[in-house]
């Protein structure tokens, strides 16, 4: 072992101190800070049922997940500030036009982290005819696990999480492949 120099010793010493600290803080936030319906809840996994909701579209109609089975249905969250959700919203468009007799896409706007107003006036100015429902509260978001955006789940015809993409913005052509195989599973 060679000889650490008194500097060498401190820094080290700092260095550690530091990482025990930050490892304090992250348990320490981790127990105190997240809310009682975040440290039970574990975010849905592929091949399970998706956690039911009901949340309202903009002009107060209520829609719930589990009345849209009997169809697959491709489940976007996403905001008006997210630049990969914005841009991927013609795609998803496009497919909702082409499949509209075989698949269901129901976009869920983060509204607790979002500008009603604003994400309702670039779905107005993008022509997104897709029902958009708002999560004001937050609460499907959070049983959802979502922690970053565009999250979108790809549920089967009975309501089970086949797929989960994380970020994009997915191309037409990846949402195609991905109805074509939902459409296949039985």
């Amino acid at each position: 072992m060679k000889n650490l120099s008194k500097t060498d010793k401190y820094w080290n010493i700092f260095v550690f101190i530091t990482l025990v600290l930050a490892a304090g803080w992250i348990v320490f936030t981790s127990l105190f800070f997240l809310k009682e319906e975040n440290k039970a809840s574990v975010a849905p996994i592929t091949g399970f049922q998706a956690p039911d909701f009901q949340l309202n579209t903009e002009d107060g109609q209520s829609i719930r997940l589990a009345t849209l089975q009997g169809k697959p249905v491709i489940l976007n969250f996403w905001a008006s500030w997210c630049l990969p959700c914005k841009s991927e919203m013609p795609a998803l468009e496009k497919v909702h036009q082409q499949y509209v007799d075989r698949v269901v896409i129901l976009g869920v706007n983060v509204t607790i982290n979002d500008h009603l107003p604003v994400a309702s006036r670039f779905l107005q100015e993008n022509m997104i005819t897709f029902p958009v429902v708002w999560d004001v509260e937050g609460s499907t978001t959070s049983r959802y696990g979502v922690s970053a955006l565009p999250t979108t789940f790809f549920l089967d015809r009975y309501g089970r999480i086949q797929n989960v993409i994380i970020g994009g913005p997915m191309s037409e052509a990846l949402l195609i492949a991905e109805v074509e195989k939902l459409s296949k599973v039985e």
